[in-house]
């Protein structure tokens, strides 16, 4: 099996208040994509990494820049990927099995460049973004991975035949990481998903460590709240 890597093809500052630096990433046989970060000003022992995986663009937007707001204060390294749909077209064909722990590989990459000792990381995750990050965590098990969130993923989250396809230590660590399932105000269906989550759990008797939110837009920092706990 081709092993997978990363390699910084170039590496720039654009000036703003939040001083945001923009980076572009070779994957593989992906298409390169363009990364956003954003570090505290002291690094050290505790700084941990935030993946933030969203619909941004290679200019950034008010959304990037509103996780940065909410950070202000804590010991975080926010990290903003721009994927396209030729990058999800990528991941979701063909060659997932061997290339779609890219999201670890992403979070050491970041880890090394700005020496963090700290190894675990959180991820947002919005649309088919989430889709893909379930994917991931029906696939791997990612002890680095601490808390996730999927906020209106595209498809539902529950498959019975995926369940039960997935390795036992998988599914155990899918169901205990600790983690939120976001839809939008009034979502019956994704309430519907998240409980038959909830009942497969109970049936194999695992610990199930998820928690459902159910959004309107004027709540939606909530979620950021969620994802900074205890930092």
């Amino acid at each position: 099996m081709k092993q997978l890597f990363f390699l910084i093809l170039s590496f720039a500052h654009f000036t703003n208040a939040n001083e945001i630096s923009q980076t572009t990433i070779s994957f593989f046989e992906m298409p390169d994509f363009q990364v956003y970060h954003q570090s505290v000003k002291e690094v050290n022992d505790l700084t941990q990494q935030i993946i933030i995986l969203d619909n941004f663009s290679t200019d950034g937007n008010k959304s990037m820049h509103e996780w940065v707001e909410s950070a202000k204060g804590k010991n975080v390294l926010l990290i903003f990927p721009v994927l396209e749909m030729k990058h999800l077209q990528f991941l979701n064909g063909k060659q997932q099995d061997s290339h779609s722990n890219f999201v670890s590989q992403l979070n050491k990459i970041f880890n090394k460049k700005y020496s963090l000792k700290n190894d675990l990381y959180r991820i947002y995750s919005n649309n088919q973004f989430a889709d893909l990050i379930n994917r991931y965590m029906l696939q791997f098990v990612d002890n680095d991975l601490e808390k996730f969130v999927m906020k209106n993923p595209i498809n539902q989250i529950f498959n019975i035949k995926v369940m039960d396809q997935a390795k036992e230590d998988v599914i155990k660590h899918y169901l205990r990481t600790k983690g939120s399932y976001v839809s939008s105000a009034m979502d019956v269906d994704a309430k519907s998903d998240f409980l038959q989550l909830v009942n497969f759990a109970e049936n194999k008797n695992l610990v199930f460590r998820w928690r459902y939110q159910n959004l309107t837009p004027s709540r939606d920092q909530s979620v950021q709240e969620f994802i900074f706990e205890d930092l």
